[in-house]
């Protein structure tokens, strides 16, 4: 949910910082500390591959799997994840499915990481590498992560790449509560470390999110002025037609307000049968959807479901606003028509 990286006026190690030192004695918070950086990987065969290392701690590795089984909980392939409670020995690496398959690894197989630079030496000069073994091959079928997963575990492998001027340290935070993020980031800044929430880390996703919701949104409510608008013509042209049984009633004794109440009622009625009709049955196929999604997505998204959540405020504030737009589409033409003088109308020849 939070992820810190040091500033320029850092210093010292992770594992010693104060404000590290006391977000792990918090029982409420999951910190795990990580290191990455971009390599070449070159399998015995021959083969290259560029991918970003990240080495995790037991505890960020722990974290990270049991997130991807429960992403994953209803596929059995979750069973090929790899246990945590067996650490990472010196020099194993954790890689994934398709990056295995691309450089033709195994499990036990010995893999050769080059430090990106090396590319630059003059010719002649030996570049950095180090030697590791793959202690197993892991799908979670996220083709993003099948296809560059590659975990080692710090301090125990790319020792010979620390020095390496693209290797980047930092510190991740678990809350038990995700939407608490932006609270809790402001709770322990220091200059010391950039705090990114995953609001921060996925800002145009959520602009675009936003923004789709606006135009759905505004679209919706146009449809929605249309329908208001149909009740409105619906009322023009009943009470056109009934003019002359308006007036009728005027003179046997109606009274103008009793007739706008009248025909509001009518024209009430007859929107709020559409109205709640309509939303018996929108709030039936949600819920359906909500409980039941449908898998109609391609395997190439993390989730091939399309999610659906009912929003009880937003569907009250909708029927409120509806029902606002139905007693104005009937209240203002039966305002309009009733005022006119019997008389008047009975002497027209239509």
């Amino acid at each position: 949910h939070i992820v810190g990286t040091p500033t320029a006026k850092f210093t010292g190690a992770l594992e010693q910082n104060p404000l590290i030192q006391e977000l792990q004695k918090n029982p409420k918070v999951h910190v795990a500390l990580f290191e990455s950086q971009d390599v070449i990987l070159r399998s015995l065969d021959g083969q290259f591959r560029g991918v970003n290392a990240r080495g995790v701690d037991p505890n960020g590795l722990k974290d990270f799997l049991t997130e991807v089984k429960r992403l994953q909980k209803s596929n059995a392939n979750t069973a090929d994840l790899w246990d945590p409670s067996d650490e990472l020995q010196e020099g194993e690496v954790l890689i994934g499915i398709d990056l295995a398959r691309s450089l033709s690894l195994f499990e036990g197989d010995p893999v050769l990481v080059i430090a990106p630079e090396s590319l630059l030496l003059p010719p002649g000069e030996a570049p950095r590498t180090e030697r590791l073994k793959v202690k197993k091959v892991i799908s979670t079928n996220l083709s993003d992560l099948d296809s560059q997963f590659f975990v080692y575990s710090r301090g125990k492998a790319l020792r010979a790449l620390q020095n390496n001027p693209g290797r980047q340290m930092g510190f991740e935070v678990r809350l038990a509560d995700g939407s608490q993020a932006e609270s809790f980031k402001n709770s322990i800044a220091t200059d010391q470390f950039q705090l990114q929430t995953w609001g921060d880390r996925n800002a145009d996703l959520f602009f675009a999110l936003k923004l789709e919701k606006f135009m759905i949104g505004t679209f919706l409510g146009l449809a929605g002025l249309v329908a208001g608008s149909s009740i409105l013509t619906v009322m023009v042209l009943l009470l056109t037609q009934k003019r002359r049984d308006i007036a009728l009633l005027r003179v046997l004794g109606l009274s103008g307000e009793g007739a706008v109440k009248l025909f509001t009622q009518i024209g009430l009625l007859l929107a709020l049968i559409g109205i709640f009709g309509g939303a018996i049955v929108g709030w039936g196929l949600g819920w359906w959807v909500q409980n039941y999604p449908l898998q109609v997505l391609p395997d190439i998204y993390y989730d091939a479901e399309i999610p659906a959540q009912l929003d009880g405020p937003l569907t009250v504030v909708t029927l409120v606003v509806a029902c606002g737009l139905a007693f104005l589409g009937a209240w203002l033409p039966s305002r309009s028509l009733v005022n006119l003088p019997p008389t008047d109308v009975l002497r027209a020849k239509n």
